[in-house]
């Protein structure tokens, strides 16, 4: 059977991801994942969904650090911001940096890396930007986005193949006595929206059917009561030439009860019954339940004009399912 669907379903979103934390004792250039775009479209992709499409952006990738253990720059650059040109500028910052660096222990390296997924395999990762990090005598808080990642206020890391990391790439081998206390701390948060068609289950119904002769005066069940099922459609013919008369309860069944003349038809679907016949005002509330149970007939061999006839039959339909 074929599968409906409902299209152009819009939904944005918003998350964050567990914080990355590090430390002294974390392996240099080892990497760690910091967020799996990739992971995140899995995660939101609706169950049924069609053609799904996924729009996401980083909007904050925060480092919190406390470097304790890094020997204190006993001077920083001095200058007046407004005074000096920048391009003197840039240049103490260079020979400031070549004092205080990694390699003479006053810093501490990071690396961001990223990885797209390829074929059916993430590729290796690649390094993007990398930052100098010293100890500021207390928490150190910097947005690594805005400019490490992009120009721009919100950033354009944002591919549905994507994953972005991170890793201590040069660490001091001398430390002060407070080395135990360093931290590091990785704050990741995204938005984005996610488009796709809706599919519906595609419902696999069984189809049952039949004809029989109706004994006169007598409740005959014609469709029983639906056992880890669900009774979906219906459809019910008066083949003979009596009056027929159907109803959901055995007690219930006799001549006051809703009614098909020679020809006309009954049928069910969606919770609504329609019929040519007459006796509306017989029908049980609730009765899109109670066909659940079961229907039965009931005939007394007469037509219309209350005249005796012989031949008193139905056929029926149904398709039921889960």
């Amino acid at each position: 059977m074929p599968t409906d669907s409902i299209k152009n379903v819009e939904r944005a979103f918003t998350g964050r991801v567990p914080v990355v934390s590090l430390n002294n004792d974390s392996p240099v250039n080892q990497i760690f994942e910091l967020i799996n775009f990739k992971g995140i479209f899995e995660d939101l992709k609706p169950a049924g969904s069609i053609h799904p499409t996924f729009s996401i952006a980083l909007e904050t990738l925060q480092l919190i650090s406390y470097l304790p253990g890094l020997f204190k720059p006993h001077k920083l650059p001095d200058y007046d911001e407004d005074l000096i040109p920048l391009l003197k500028r840039q240049t103490e910052d260079l020979e400031w940096m070549a004092e205080f660096n990694p390699a003479t222990n006053y810093a501490l390296e990071i690396t961001l890396f990223e990885s797209f997924f390829i074929g059916n395999n993430w590729s290796s990762w690649q390094p993007i930007a990398r930052k100098w990090l010293y100890n500021q005598q207390t928490e150190y808080y910097l947005d690594l986005i805005n400019p490490f990642l992009t120009s721009k206020k919100q950033s354009d890391i944002g591919d549905p193949n994507y994953k972005l990391g991170v890793a201590i790439t040069q660490k001091p081998t001398q430390q002060t006595t407070f080395a135990n206390n360093n931290y590091l701390r990785f704050r990741c948060a995204y938005s984005g929206i996610i488009t796709y068609e809706q599919g519906t289950a595609t419902k696999q119904l069984i189809k049952s059917s039949g004809n029989i002769s109706i004994n006169l005066n007598t409740a005959i069940l014609i469709l029983p009561t639906t056992t880890g099922t669900k009774r979906r459609i219906v459809y019910l013919q008066n083949t003979g030439l009596s009056i027929v008369y159907f109803n959901f309860d055995i007690n219930l069944i006799g001549v006051h009860c809703p009614y098909l003349l020679p020809g006309e038809t009954l049928s069910y679907e969606s919770g609504n019954f329609k019929w040519s016949g007459g006796g509306n005002q017989f029908l049980p509330p609730l009765a899109e339940y109670l066909i659940q149970d079961g229907l039965y007939v009931w005939c007394e061999g007469k037509d219309k004009e209350g005249k005796l006839v012989n031949k008193n039959s139905v056929s029926w339909i149904e398709f039921y399912g889960v």
